[in-house]
């Protein structure tokens, strides 16, 4: 029987670009069911993406057999505190027997990454130090935006998979485009293929970093809007606001669950200034205006500034640990 390849992040690592231009002539050429022709599987996955978010009792997958899955949300990819739990859980769901792809990227420019995403482009805006946190601070700040960095281990990560799961493969995300990893998947794959995965994958670029200028730029916005929310801060202004949130979460491509608690937080006046902020750059449409200015705003890249000198010790230490890993590595278990 084929076994299932369960790619599970990280993010920041191409997912997007994978998945919408490489994956499906993979699918084809080497018959293998991609994961979105099966319309029981593509429920579960969205059903279990939901039950890891919320911590819920986790049901066994349906019968996996010969599948390619990429879901980056599977590993939790955005915060290492819950790495353990989710691959755990993964097991859980869809026993030892199949093979877990994991993406790893430069530790100095995923981090950057995350809190672009994070922070930036999603609208849950934090300065760094308060988003990149020790375990004390960690365990004390309730926020759900958060990254615990002294969990952020990429030995540990892929442990806990090898841990679990029979066949599991490491790739670096600087050496993903060569597809060379595709050799411990597929018997047949030449370097014909890998050279026609590396064309499509490099054809696209689907997720734009944003400049300096335009994080900057986002950040005064995040900062004029809170103002104004604080003076307008009343019992009408903020109906309105639930109101309008109410109608942006209904029509969102999400789970009923994830809809349900979303709404529950306005109805309990549990939402905050970061989660209006959110959701405001999403009814503006502010990356479509991002991606317009990006053509005629300065092009110097952002850099990410650490100023705790512990925290930059343990970024330190995983870059060395990170150049010591080779480009790929299958590990297989008996």
């Amino acid at each position: 029987m084929k076994k299932t390849i369960i790619h599970v992040g990280l993010a920041k690592t191409g997912t997007t670009s994978f998945q919408r231009h490489v994956l499906k002539t993979i699918c084809k050429e080497k018959k293998i069911n991609h994961y979105n022709e099966s319309k029981e599987l593509q429920n579960f996955l969205s059903e279990h993406k939901t039950r890891l978010r919320f911590d819920k009792e986790i049901e066994k997958s349906p019968n996996l057999v010969n599948f390619f899955i990429s879901m980056e949300s599977l590993s939790n990819p955005r915060n290492p505190f819950f790495w353990k739990k989710c691959a755990d859980k993964n097991y859980e769901a869809f026993g030892k027997d199949n093979h877990i792809l994991i993406v790893l990227r430069n530790p100095k420019e995923y981090l950057k990454s995350i809190y672009l995403e994070v922070c930036i482009h999603e609208g849950y805006y934090k300065k760094i130090n308060e988003f990149f946190l020790k375990k004390n601070d960690y365990n004390q700040n309730n926020s759900l935006y958060k990254f615990s960095i002294e969990d952020f281990d990429y030995k540990k990560l892929i442990s806990y998979y090898t841990n679990n799961f029979k066949k599991v493969t490491y790739v670096k995300f600087e050496k993903f485009e060569n597809f060379d990893f595709l050799n411990d998947m597929f018997k047949d794959i030449s370097q014909v293929d890998k050279n026609n995965y590396k064309k499509l994958f490099n054809s696209y670029k689907t997720n734009i970093s944003y400049n300096n200028f335009n994080v900057k730029l986002t950040i005064i916005i995040y900062y004029i809007s809170k103002f104004i929310f604080i003076i307008f801060n009343n019992f009408l202004f903020r109906n309105i606001l639930n109101y309008i949130a109410k109608i942006y979460i209904n029509k969102l491509n999400k789970s009923d669950t994830i809809k349900i608690q979303a709404i529950e937080k306005i109805n309990n006046d549990n939402i905050n200034f970061e989660q209006i902020f959110h959701h405001l750059l999403r009814i503006i449409r502010w990356d479509k205006i991002i991606n317009f200015l990006m053509k005629y705003t300065p092009k110097k890249k952002y850099e990410l500034i650490i100023k705790d000198e512990e925290i930059k010790k343990i970024i330190d230490k995983f870059n060395l640990e990170y150049e010591k890993l080779e480009d790929y590595k299958t590990f297989i278990k008996d």
